[in-house]
């Protein structure tokens, strides 16, 4: 083996045992102050206080960009999906990802009555703290497997 050819082994080998940041690449003081924001939304919906619960996350906004116009629009297709489905009895967090110690998103399913939906949360690290980003849900458990 040439001379080259054994650097470029040694450093693509060097790469290879590099570890990859950890989808929990986020302390565990951070994990608590994330579960702290998203873990009251999950009780609401399984005790039928989703809107007071959706308020609650969001006034953790630090950015200001999320009005109340918005959040009553979100509070209200919540109550429209919990008629549609029943009550929620559940959730499980089903995927959890952090970028650069600064961004979270954690994905949950929620068992209804009569269906199962989505909820993603998304959040971000603000030198105040943890600020809520997002929060999505839709019925599409179908693209899971996609």
């Amino acid at each position: 083996m040439t001379t080259i050819a054994a650097k470029a082994t040694l450093i693509a080998a060097a790469l290879l045992t590099v570890a990859p940041v950890s989808a929990e690449d986020v302390s565990p003081a951070d994990a608590k102050a994330v579960d702290a924001l998203i873990d009251p939304v999950l009780a609401g919906l399984t005790k039928g206080k989703a809107g007071t619960a959706i308020t609650t996350f969001f006034e953790s906004n630090q950015s200001g960009t999320i009005g109340a116009a918005q959040i009553n629009n979100l509070a209200a297709q919540v109550d429209n999906g919990l008629n549609l489905y029943g009550p929620v009895d559940h959730c499980a967090l089903f995927k959890s990802d952090a970028k650069a110690r600064m961004v979270v998103k954690r994905s949950y399913l929620c068992q209804h009555e009569s269906y199962v939906t989505r909820w993603y949360f998304t959040l971000v690290k603000l030198p105040d703290g943890w600020s809520a980003a997002s929060l999505f849900f839709d019925d599409k458990v179908d693209q899971l497997f996609d």
